[in-house]
């Protein structure tokens, strides 16, 4: 897809590792749309709703800091959405480095987001939708996307419509999971996945 047709906000939430810095030269090297936005307060729903504000586009795309996507993914999206007419997405999601272990356990995560009733995870939606559901709780460190998704899901219900899934992949870093344990990260998401919000999330650097 070509770089006038979508644009990229890099949302600085208080990092200590440079990032505007990589972002602006990256901006210079590739003359894609990009916008760099420092958001006040920390957290990671008030960065994607800081972000979703200043947006020009129609639709958002959320990725975080420990993500890459497959460089078809825009175009994935963009295709089902005019396939399906639906205006939000949950997106498959594998780890960056492909181990067995760490294969198997996102293939069985990326099962369970295609059949259980409740969606999390790396998503888009409309931005009229976005603003309609009131995006990101910014009380929510932890199942902020469950608790987002919902919303989506509920709203979309209404009017026919469902949240489709993509399946080109949005790649994460095994870095929690190398820092803290398969079990305690697992457990932490299915806290947050079975709506129990309160609880904190530590951001590895």
């Amino acid at each position: 897809m070509p770089f006038k047709e979508f644009e990229v906000i890099v949302v600085d939430n208080q990092s200590t590792d440079n990032t505007s810095i990589v972002a602006c030269e990256f901006e210079k090297q590739t003359k894609m749309q990009m916008r760099l936005l420092t958001a006040v307060s920390r957290g990671v729903s008030n960065a994607r709703n800081r972000g979703a504000e200043i947006s020009r586009g129609e639709y958002l795309v959320f990725l975080d800091a420990d993500n890459t996507s497959d460089p078809n993914l825009l175009n994935s999206i963009r295709c089902q959405i005019v396939k399906s007419g639906n205006f939000a997405g949950v997106i498959k999601t594998l780890p960056s480095s492909k181990t067995a272990l760490g294969m198997g356990v996102f293939i069985l995560l990326d099962r369970i987001k295609k059949i259980g009733p409740r969606p999390f995870g790396k998503n888009y939606c409309a931005k009229d939708l976005f603003l309609k559901v009131g995006g990101y709780n910014n009380g929510i460190a932890l199942g902020e996307n469950v608790e987002f998704l919902l919303k989506v899901k509920k709203c979309l219900k209404r009017t026919g419509k469902k949240i489709d899934y993509i399946s080109t992949p949005v790649y994460c870093s095994m870095r929690r999971f190398a820092k803290e344990g398969f079990l305690k990260v697992l457990l932490q998401w299915l806290s947050g996945y079975l709506g129990f919000y309160g609880r904190q999330y530590k951001v590895i650097r």
